[in-house]
């Protein structure tokens, strides 16, 4: 044997109290395994949290004083501002008041102003402030009339000049686009009346703001130095990066000035600005809070790996935990070993023993019911088992006895069966001779009638084609009648038109008559005026033949309208009479295909019948020949009724013989008193 079946034959010959008791172990381990688990996290959450918290207090703490410091440099900046401010409007003052004096002086020796001018320019331009710093001049256009490089250039137009031109005196700030390295300019200029001039003194921001840079960069080095210096834990640290992920301020130099942008915790951290972050460096997780410092973009963070956090506090647990589990554990095997002793094992000893018997074929020994749990009920239904097999052997011991009896009277029914089932056979022998003759004629019949239907069929063809062509019949008859009736009403109109244009003629007929009236008159006008009226009269006459022709005209055309209209009545009555006799010939139409359509329903009701009858005979032979089919099956279960009969007689006779087999049998149990089961 391998050892796979040797150790599943262990497994499956060991006691049931000893698997119970592995398996509540495991269990009891299992529990403690999943206890832990969840124990030790909710340590580590509750931990995590707790250093979140501390860390996020620590890093707000460093923004509170980067703010602070801020403020207060800023502060400082601007006090010193407002010094140099002061100084170089100062500056500005005691440059004019030197000019004015220089003015007068040069006025009263009698200079020319050519001269004055020049003197004074040597003097201006002559003025530094720091370095880079110097002084200028403009007259009221906006024209540079002292400067050091751009004398005669005029500057109007440009924001920080017409500022200038239109205040006269006072201080500006502005920017400069000619020079990139010091683009922020400090101004103060003052107005010198005795020459039009607007003398300016200007100075970079960076040098004017020297020094109080100067502090703030020293300030803002101290706390990144002390940033650096600042340790959380043994391998804690902070660091500063802007918004575009570059490190601003990191203890290690190989990583500051450094873009760390490329991982995923640098673009959580720059999307959120503020919170606690887990992620993975160097191959361990640490946990960093961080908060974001709008007034210089940065984002300060501090952390640490997160074994140094929690790897002490975890472990401290995990003993603890693990101590008081093994305590726990070893108390509870040993209470439930005797528990289960007391409850499970001892009863189920019991009914081994019980079983045992059992085996044997003791019937007649039973356990007390001590308890009503599981085991309690299993001792029961171990009880009723008894009880039930006891009553059943004797029952089984009873029907042994009734079996042998029935098979001896199962012995002699099937050979009275058998001797039935032969007579049975002839009579449906007889049978089916009778039912094939009847199958034959209903079959001649069905072939009678499906000639008969084919006929029927085409008469039902020939009745439907009849039917559309007296449909035909009575829709020309009809349309006949209807367009002879128009055709009346039509004559009768032009019978009445004909009479209109009578009337018209007679009309026409008056106004020739009047015209040949007036014709002769004309000619009788005309003969009176003599030579004057000849052309008149040649007009006159023919306006006479022209109504003479009109009036012959017309005569004709009413001859010809006296016969058109004296036509027109006769066509009016014909027409009448035509109408008449158009609507009764429709009558009789439509009473024909009234007649014709009862006799072809009638042929169409014939066949449909005779279509049934042939469809109830082709059902009738179905039916018969079912019959026959059916015949033929009987007979054949006839004839296995025979074998089955005798096949009966013989296993009657194996069942006598079972039966004593099975009495012996239930004669080797021990049974309880059959009478007192009942």
């Amino acid at each position: 044997m391998s050892k796979e079946q040797i150790s599943k034959r262990f497994w499956a010959d060991m006691n049931i109290s000893t698997k119970i008791f592995i398996f509540l172990v495991l269990i009891l381990v299992l529990g403690f395994f999943i206890t832990g688990y969840f124990v030790i996290n909710n340590v580590k959450e509750h931990f995590t949290h707790e250093i979140s918290e501390q860390l996020s207090a620590e890093v707000k703490t460093i923004k509170d004083f980067l703010n602070s410091t801020d403020k207060t440099t800023q502060e400082i900046k601007e006090e010193i501002e407002e010094n140099a401010l002061f100084d170089l409007t100062e500056r500005a003052q005691a440059l004019k008041s030197t000019i004015t004096k220089l003015y007068s002086t040069y006025t009263s020796v009698g200079m020319t102003p050519t001269v004055i001018k020049f003197q004074l320019s040597t003097e201006i331009l002559q003025t530094r402030i720091g370095t880079s710093g110097y002084a200028y001049a403009l007259d009221s256009n906006g024209t540079l009339v002292v400067h050091p490089t751009k004398q005669g250039t005029n500057l109007k137009g440009k924001k920080h000049i017409d500022q200038m031109l239109e205040e006269k005196n006072g201080v500006i700030v502005y920017e400069r686009s000619t020079d990139p390295n010091h683009p922020k300019v400090y101004a103060a200029f003052r107005y010198l009346p005795q020459l039009d001039w607007i003398i300016v003194l200007t100075i970079p921001e960076n040098e004017l703001m020297e020094i109080a840079n100067k502090v703030q960069d020293e300030i803002l080095n101290d706390i990144k130095k002390s940033i650096k210096t600042l340790k959380i834990g043994k391998t804690g640290y902070y660091y500063i990066m802007n918004s575009k992920g570059l490190l601003v301020v990191h203890p290690s130099k190989k990583f500051e000035g450094k873009s760390v942008y490329k991982y995923d915790f640098a673009k959580e951290m720059i999307k959120n600005k503020n919170g606690v972050i887990r992620y993975k460096w160097e191959g361990k997780y640490k946990i960093v809070a961080y908060t974001y410092y709008a007034p210089r973009d940065w984002i300060i963070a501090g952390g640490s790996y997160e074994d140094e956090f929690l790897g002490h506090i975890v472990k401290s647990a995990i003993l603890n935990f693990s101590i008081v589990s093994i305590i726990v554990v070893l108390v509870l095997l040993v209470v439930l070993r005797l528990v289960f002793k007391i409850n499970v094992i001892n009863p189920i000893d019991e009914l081994e023993g019980l079983f045992q018997k059992i085996a044997s074929g003791d019937l007649t020994q039973k356990l007390a019911v001590k308890r009503k749990n599981e085991i309690g009920r299993i001792i029961i239904n171990v009880n009723n088992m008894i009880d039930q097999m006891n009553k059943a052997l004797c029952e089984v011991n009873a029907s042994t006895k009734d079996v042998g009896q029935s098979a001896e009277v199962l012995a002699a029914s099937s050979n009275q069966m058998t001797s039935g089932a032969d007579t049975q056979a002839e009579r449906i022998s007889s049978v089916e001779v009778a039912m094939q003759e009847m199958t034959a004629t209903i079959t001649e019949i069905s072939q009678n009638l499906e000639e008969v239907s084919n006929e029927i069929e085409g008469i039902k063809g020939a009745a439907e084609t009849g039917r559309q062509v007296i449909d035909e019949t009575v829709e020309g008859i009809t349309n006949l009648s209807e367009t002879v009736i128009t055709s009346a009403e039509k004559m009768k109109e032009l019978g009445k038109s004909s009479e209109q244009i009578g009337e018209i003629l007679q009309v026409i007929s008056d106004i020739a008559d009047q015209t040949n009236l007036l014709a002769l008159n004309a000619a009788i006008e005309a003969a009176r005026a003599g030579e004057h009226g000849r052309g008149f009269a040649v007009v006159a006459d023919e306006v006479r033949k022209l109504a003479e022709r009109t009036a012959k005209a017309t005569g004709e055309i009413d001859e010809m309208i006296k016969s058109i209209q004296s036509e027109v009545k006769s066509s009016v009555v014909h027409m009448d009479k035509g109408a008449r006799l158009a609507e009764e010939g429709s009558m009789l139409v439509g009473n024909l295909k009234m007649s014709l359509e009862e006799i072809i329903n009638g042929v169409l009701d014939v066949a449909d019948k005779i279509t049934a009858v042939a469809s109830a005979v082709d059902q009738q032979s179905a039916t018969s020949q079912e019959i026959l089919n059916n015949m033929a099956e009987i007979a054949t279960i006839a004839q296995e009724n025979t074998s089955i009969a005798q096949e009966n007689h013989n296993q009657a006779e194996m069942l006598k013989e079972l039966a004593k087999k099975l009495q012996q049998i239930v004669n080797e149990f021990k049974l309880q008193e059959c009478e007192s089961l009942k």
